[in-house]
C-alpha cells in the first residue's frame, strides 16, 4: 500500500468516477488483507497515516438518510488535506 493508491482513492472519489460504496468495498479488501497480514505498507514509515486513510475510506458511503450521505466531498477534500495524500 502506498501514498499514490490511497490518492488515487480519494481522485476517483472526489471527482466521482467511483461511487461512495465502490471505495468502501476497495478499502474493506485493504482491511482484510491486513488481517491476513497480507497487506505491505511503502515505505514502512507511512503505515500510520495510510492505514488512518482506509479506515477512514471504510465509511465514505455512510448514509443519514436514504438519499444523503453522512459525508460530503468538503469532508473528503478536508481529511485527504489532513493526512496529506
Amino acid at each position: 500500500m502506498t501514498v499514490a493508491e490511497i490518492s488515487e482513492q480519494f481522485d476517483a472519489l472526489i471527482a466521482g468516477r467511483r461511487s461512495a460504496e465502490e471505495i468502501e468495498r476497495w478499502a474493506d479488501e485493504r482491511m482484510r488483507a491486513h488481517d491476513a497480514r497480507d497487506l505491505e505498507f511503502v515505505p514502512r514509515a507511512d503505515e500510520g497515516r495510510l492505514w488512518r486513510a482506509i479506515t477512514y475510506l471504510l465509511g465514505v458511503g455512510l448514509k443519514v438518510s436514504a438519499d444523503q450521505y453522512l459525508h460530503s466531498k468538503e469532508d473528503f477534500e478536508a481529511f485527504r488535506r489532513q493526512i496529506n495524500v
